[in-house]
C-alpha cells in the first residue's frame, strides 16, 4: 500500500498538478499540547511545508467550556495566553499568511488587533454568533466560516444580509470526529455552496494513517468545487499528541499539498441527511445558554444574565434564546447560577 502511494505521488510530480487554484491551509490546532517549545518547533517545520496559509486556534477556556464539558480539562491544559499569541503572530505575519480561529468572543476581540495582517475563521462554536460574523465581514479581508451541521437552507438564512460580501466569504465544511469517516460526510454540500455563489473549502479530519482514504476524500472535495483545503500538522504522529489522528507530519503534509488523484469511486457519497456523528459533534462543540446568576420565578429573561458555553448536555442555543427574548419570556422554574438553561425553565 505504501509503495503504491509513493508511486502515485511520483507520477503526480512527473505529469503535473491540477491544483493551481487550490489553497492549502496548514492547521496547528491542538498538536502543540500546550507546550511552547513544541509550538516553536512546529512553526520552524511549517516553513518547509508548501501550504498557502497557517492557521492558529485561539481560545480562553473559561469562555469556551463549562466545567461539565468533556473537553474542559483537556483544553484547559493546552490553553496558551494572549501574550504568547501576540508574539507568535507579530513574528510570523510577514513570513506566512495567517488565519486566526477564535473560539469565543474575547479571543475574537483579541484577534481583531491584527485585522490588517491576518484573516479570520469563525469556528463551529461561534457559527451562530451573528454579531461576530457581521463584525468579521466588516473588519477582515477574508472570512472563513465553519458550516458543519448546517443545511443549505440554514446557510441561505444566515447569509441573506451578506450578499454584497460574497467575494470575501469562504464557507468551510468538515468536522472532527477523531477521526471523521467518509460515510459521515456530506461532501456534496460543497457543490451546493458553489451554486449559491460562495467559495467553498474542505477541512479534512480523516485518519491520516490511511493515506489513500485521506487523499481520495480531499480529491473528491476539490472535484465538487472546494478551492481551500485545510489539514492538521503535528511534529510526530507516533507521540499521539492531541489531534494527531487527523494530522500529517510536516514532510507528509508537503506531499499531501502536492497530491491529486482522479479515482473517486469509493468516495462518491450522495449523503444529504446530517449524520448522527455530525449532530454529536455540533452538540459537543456548540455553546448553550448558562445562567450568570440565580434566576428567580417570574423574572423576565434578560440577555445580560446569560452566557454561552460548551456544556455536558444539550440546552438552548443563541437562536432559541433570541426567540424567547422576542416573546418577552419569563422564568417559570427557578434556575441556579452557572446552570444550563433548558426549555422547561422558560415561559411566555
Amino acid at each position: 500500500m505504501l509503495i503504491f502511494v509513493k508511486n502515485v505521488i511520483l507520477q503526480t510530480h512527473i505529469h503535473g498538478l491540477k491544483l493551481n487554484n487550490i489553497k492549502f491551509i496548514t492547521e496547528i490546532a491542538s498538536t502543540h499540547d500546550g507546550s511552547i517549545k513544541d509550538f516553536n518547533k512546529l512553526i520552524k517545520n511549517i516553513k518547509i511545508i508548501k501550504g498557502d496559509y497557517i492557521k492558529f486556534q485561539i481560545f480562553k477556556n473559561s469562555e469556551l467550556c463549562h466545567s461539565s464539558s468533556k473537553l474542559f480539562k483537556g483544553l484547559k491544559k493546552i490553553e496558551l495566553p494572549f501574550k504568547f499569541w501576540e508574539k507568535i503572530i507579530n513574528k510570523n505575519k510577514k513570513k506566512k499568511k495567517i488565519i486566526l480561529e477564535p473560539f469565543d468572543e474575547k479571543s475574537y476581540i483579541f484577534s481583531k488587533k491584527f485585522k490588517k495582517d491576518v484573516l479570520i475563521k469563525i469556528s463551529s462554536s461561534e457559527h451562530d454568533n451573528q454579531w461576530m460574523i457581521h463584525d468579521a465581514i466588516k473588519n477582515f479581508k477574508k472570512v472563513f466560516l465553519n458550516i458543519s451541521g448546517y443545511h443549505l437552507k440554514d446557510i441561505l438564512k444566515l447569509f441573506k444580509d451578506y450578499k454584497s460580501s460574497k467575494n470575501k466569504i469562504i464557507l468551510m465544511y468538515g468536522f472532527q470526529s477523531f477521526p471523521s469517516n467518509p460515510e459521515d460526510l456530506r461532501l456534496n454540500i460543497l457543490k451546493q455552496i458553489i451554486k449559491i455563489g460562495y467559495k467553498a473549502g474542505y477541512a479534512d479530519h480523516s485518519e491520516t494513517e490511511d493515506l489513500i482514504g485521506t487523499y481520495i476524500s480531499t480529491a473528491r472535495a476539490i472535484d465538487l468545487g472546494a478551492t481551500y483545503i485545510e489539514k492538521h500538522v503535528t511534529l510526530d504522529r507516533s507521540k499521539k499528541k492531541p489531534d494527531y489522528v487527523s494530522s500529517f507530519n510536516p514532510i507528509d503534509h508537503t506531499q499531501y499539498a502536492n497530491f491529486f488523484k482522479n479515482d473517486y469511486k469509493k468516495f462518491i457519497i450522495n449523503r444529504t441527511k446530517i449524520s448522527k456523528k455530525e449532530i454529536q459533534y455540533c452538540q459537543v462543540m456548540g455553546k448553550y445558554a448558562v445562567s450568570n446568576r440565580d434566576l428567580n420565578l417570574n423574572e423576565n429573561l434578560n440577555y445580560k444574565d446569560i452566557k454561552f458555553l460548551r456544556t455536558g448536555s444539550k440546552g438552548l442555543n443563541r437562536n432559541e434564546i433570541n426567540n424567547f427574548l422576542k416573546k418577552k419570556s419569563f422564568i417559570k422554574k427557578k434556575i441556579k447560577k452557572n446552570s444550563l438553561i433548558k426549555l422547561d425553565h422558560l415561559g411566555y
